[in-house]
């Protein structure tokens, strides 16, 4: 089974969403994927942010990355066709633009039926902060994620590399918006 290079450049709503609720692991949380250890990082922080709280905006980023990648492409019994939504940290309007437009882009649902067992292989999370005035204001977390297929067409690699803009909903981070591409590692 040919994988091609998909990519989306998906934004809901950079202004939050009055409509917001988080899903499973809304505010991140323990990864689902055992062994496999993210390396997260603070890339720019545009305004000025204290230490501890950089550290803890890379820490819930990263779990937010940690739940969606896990939940999209690395957990569930496979073969599957099916993911169950709302989708771990995205609001009702990030949930809606994912389910109904970009399933197949944003989780294994083009190639799962043909996946016998989904190997994790590594995950990298950058954390971008807008702080103006001193408090974040929005959070862009740029990830990549690699990950092994076995099935009926062999083994293969699989690379997901993304963007999630987050804003704080008051309750947590929550994913607004997302850029994906999704293809073969070469």
């Amino acid at each position: 089974m040919a994988l091609l290079v998909s990519a989306a450049l998906v934004l809901t709503a950079c202004s939050g969403d009055p409509e917001g609720e988080e899903g499973p692991n809304g505010t991140g949380g323990p990864a689902e994927s055992p062994g496999l250890v993210t390396e997260a990082s603070l890339g720019s922080v545009t305004g000025e942010l204290g230490e501890a709280d950089q550290a803890a905006l890379v820490e819930q980023a990263t779990g937010l990355v940690e739940a969606y990648t896990d939940w999209a492409f690395l957990s569930g019994d496979y073969p599957r066709t099916e993911w169950s939504f709302p989708a771990p940290g995205f609001t009702k309007r990030a949930n809606r633009r994912l389910e109904q437009l970009d399933l197949t882009l944003a989780t294994n649902a083009d190639i799962g039926v043909g996946i016998d067992t989904v190997t994790p292989i590594s995950r990298e999370v950058v954390v971008d902060v807008l702080a103006p005035k001193g408090e974040p204001a929005g959070v862009t977390a740029r990830f990549t994620l690699e990950f092994g297929t076995d099935g009926d067409a062999g083994p293969s690699a699989v690379r997901v590399t993304g963007r999630l803009i987050l804003v704080d909903s008051g309750t947590g981070w929550q994913i607004v918006g997302y850029y994906l591409a999704k293809g073969p590692v070469l």
